[in-house]
């Protein structure tokens, strides 16, 4: 009894320091990794580029295609933020048009008044709702079409406050790591 129970802390802590230890790893900005660097000292706009270098107060950025480098001091910038990819925006184009196609589509279906008397007679609520219906059909293509065609980025904030830089030995010269702590 007292081996199962010593087995199954054993177990629960090693998970759990596999778990920080994945989280850490999502929090590492390595060589290569797009950044997003606003330093006013530096540069009036914010730079995008990837990591060249680091060292305990500097980030070498690489911009244009890696031609050339901008040696800039963590104390000059004012935020930097790290890519974690690129994201579709088919839902939200999608959405947003359905949306404005239906609103769209029930406001001129119901400015269309009631149709006199008649075999095909329809009340402004009948258009407004058809119009709602095929103006939200409409709109969500559209809308759909135009965000599969702008892929956005994601950005992630690193606090500057948080900042470390390690050394660590690694063949036969020394690996420089970036941890972000969030």
């Amino acid at each position: 009894m007292n081996a199962i129970r010593t087995l199954s802390s054993v177990l629960v802590i090693a998970l759990a320091a596999a778990a920080d230890l994945a989280a850490q790893q999502d929090t590492l900005v390595v060589l290569g990794a797009r950044v997003r660097v606003t330093a006013p000292t530096v540069a009036e706009n914010r730079l995008v580029g990837t990591v060249a270098a680091v060292d305990a107060d500097t980030l070498v950025l690489g911009v244009k295609h890696g031609t050339s480098s901008l040696a800039i001091p963590f104390a000059s910038m004012t935020s930097l933020e790290v890519s974690r990819g690129k994201k579709s925006n088919v839902g939200k184009g999608l959405g947003i048009g359905f949306l404005a196609g239906a609103a769209l589509g029930a406001v001129i279906g119901f400015a269309a008044g009631d149709d006199p008397p008649g075999f095909l007679a329809f009340s402004s609520e009948q258009k407004a709702a058809a119009g709602a219906i095929l103006g939200g059909l409409a709109g969500g293509v559209i809308g759909g079409v135009v965000g599969a065609t702008g892929p956005s980025e994601r950005w992630e904030t690193v606090p500057l406050d948080q900042i470390r830089v390690s050394l660590t030995p690694r063949g036969g010269g020394l690996e420089v790591t970036a941890k972000f702590v969030f």
